[in-house]
């Protein structure tokens, strides 16, 4: 791609793009398959090349300001998650616990359906605003419990918190 008329990290965003090696997964490809392993081994170079992609479009930011708002940083911070997903997916498929690949894939897919949903609904802020609520509704509770057990003791600290002389 050339980068006339654009800054330099639109060049720089570019040529990582253009870095990253596509894997084929042609028919003439693929028809050579005799075992599991062969497609272990384009599964492996397919995450890869979309961890690749995952990877650079979590480092964007945007041109004006160099930061996120919150709503881009919720959707930044999928993109991390499932970068670590993927990794983690590409470990258990390269040792070959097929089981364990199964679970990671799962809770990767849940990622990429979160972010689907919250890109598609981009600019509904009442969709982050629930999302953030619900995201930390086990924060809430348990902060409530802690508030309560300490009226509960008059205010005191737990034994368990007091720190050894």
């Amino acid at each position: 791609m050339t980068g006339e008329g654009l800054d330099e990290n639109a060049v720089t965003f570019l040529a990582q793009i253009d870095a990253i090696k596509a894997t084929d997964v042609s028919e003439d490809r693929l028809n050579t398959f005799t075992t599991e392993y062969d497609f272990n081994e384009v599964a492996v170079e397919l995450l890869i090349e979309v961890g690749s992609y995952i990877c650079i479009a979590a480092n964007l930011l945007p041109a004006k300001t160099h930061r996120w708002n919150r709503n881009q940083a919720i959707l930044g911070g999928h993109l991390v998650r499932l970068y670590k997903l993927l990794s983690a997916l590409l470990d258990q498929i390269c040792q070959q616990r097929r089981e364990i690949a199964f679970l990671v894939a799962r809770i990767a897919f849940e990622c990429i359906v979160n972010l689907r949903y919250l890109i598609k609904f981009a600019d509904d802020a009442e969709i982050f605003d629930s999302y953030v609520a619900h995201s930390l509704r086990q924060e809430k509770r348990l902060h409530n419990k802690i508030q309560e057990n300490i009226t509960a003791r008059g205010g005191r600290s737990a034994a368990c918190r007091k720190q050894n002389a």
